[in-house]
């Protein structure tokens, strides 16, 4: 990353493989729920991008600043995962319909 300004092909293809090809992957997922009645919202990618973004945020940023020191065990990973998953189906889940009436 920090020598992304000096070889731009290199940041671009490093995006390509990582970044957006996670979130193209999360907005397919995204999609297919979206099908079934079960998440709503109006662009794909952006709700995927928001997810990958609660997911990997805080736990990339610490790593980024502090190095391989930072890096969470297993389950600190999993409660961070846990709590992005809930937040974000916070947002966009569908409520689910009163079939009695």
């Amino acid at each position: 990353m920090g020598e992304s300004s000096r070889f731009p092909d290199l940041g671009r293809a490093l995006r390509e493989a990582g970044p957006e090809r996670a979130v193209a992957r999360i907005g397919r997922i995204l999609e297919d729920l979206r099908d079934a009645g079960l998440v709503a919202f109006d662009d794909a990618v952006e709700a995927a991008t928001v997810f990958n973004w609660l997911v990997m945020g805080r736990p990339l940023n610490e790593v980024m600043l502090l190095g391989d020191d930072a890096i969470p065990d297993a389950s600190s990973q999993r409660r961070h995962a846990e709590l992005s998953v809930r937040v974000f189906l916070a947002s966009v889940a569908v409520p689910p319909t009163d079939a009695g009436g």
